[in-house]
């Protein structure tokens, strides 16, 4: 499971816009993703073959009957000091044997198999068995801020409507220090949002991190300990995706989000895995930096809204 940042523009800024452009990219985990969007996977011959052929292990017992292995007759528990609640096995009586017995045997027919060993019922707009899904899916649920709440400055004298809020985890997010004159916003529009006051002074902390982190010089007070205690990659990691260390602090000194969607639709850095893993590359990562800032600063769009969704999958 992962969180990462998705930068929204809308013409119009409320919660309903927001999800109009997020929909096209929901997951369908829930069932509720719209119709539109989604894909029926048959599964009906890959189903077909392990029926045709597959077997279930089973045990004969002295009345001829069988049962499964996994019968709850044959479950012990074991207690282990490594697992304090701890483990369950099976274990088959010396006297009883295993057996393979086909699924055709088990089960008069395939939708017999389906429905009880599968799970499987029949597709009624389809006539088919298998699951829709949205092919071009990217999270299965979001929050507006969330553990990114407020990350957007304006001008304090800027009014803008309120939308979303903090994680339960990200509740200090409300009292983070605001610049004299400006405020922490969620959304705003383009024309409102302060690039270079937002960035300031990150240029010359990326410089210090990287010479911590990749160059291993020794930390000169505990908020600089704490950074090398919490440096989640190796050098390698920084070395093989930037040149030099300014070429890594100009690019982290860049605002950014991981993806963003405007009107022509969804742009990422990479394709986002578990555990905040991603395919990105370090030529990805910084094309889609680039690209990002030119958005935010193209005449076109700076009467639109910026809103920064916590996106999870």
């Amino acid at each position: 499971m992962s969180h990462f940042t998705v930068g929204v523009i809308v013409d119009k800024l409320s919660d309903e816009e927001v999800h109009k452009k997020l929909a096209p990219y929901q997951e369908n985990n829930m069932k509720d993703c719209p119709k539109e969007y989604l894909e029926f996977n048959s599964v009906t011959e890959e189903y077909k073959e392990q029926y045709e052929t597959g077997t279930r292990t089973m045990v004969r017992l002295k009345d001829r009957s069988l049962v499964s292995d996994c019968d709850d007759r044959f479950k012990k528990e074991i207690k282990d000091e490594k697992h304090p609640l701890g483990l369950t096995t099976y274990e088959i009586p010396e006297d009883l044997i295993k057996v393979e017995v086909p699924y055709k045997v088990l089960y008069p027919t395939f939708e017999d198999y389906m429905k009880e060993h599968c799970g499987y019922e029949l597709d009624k707009e389809t006539n088919d068995y298998g699951y829709w899904e949205n092919p071009n899916r990217k999270w299965d649920w979001y929050e507006i801020g969330g553990r990114w709440n407020k990350i957007l400055l304006v001008k304090d004298s800027v009014d803008i409507e309120k939308l979303g809020g903090p994680s339960w985890g990200n509740i200090e997010s409300e009292k983070k220090e605001v610049p004299e004159g400006y405020k922490w916003v969620n959304a705003c529009k383009l024309k409102d949002l302060e690039l270079d006051k937002m960035i300031e002074g990150s240029y010359k902390k990326n410089i210090r991190y990287w010479e911590l982190v990749v160059e291993n010089q020794k930390p000169e007070n505990k908020d600089e300990e704490e950074i090398v205690k919490w440096s989640f990659y190796k050098p390698e990691y920084y070395t093989e995706r930037y040149s030099s260390k300014e070429e890594y602090a100009e690019y982290q000194a860049m605002f950014s989000l991981y993806a963003l969607i405007d009107n022509e639709g969804w742009y990422a850095k990479g394709e986002m895995g578990w555990f905040g893993f991603d395919d990105s590359t370090g030529d990805s990562e910084k094309e889609f930096i680039n690209w990002f800032n030119k958005e935010l600063r193209k005449p076109e769009n700076q009467d639109k809204y910026l809103v920064v969704v916590d996106c999870h999958i």
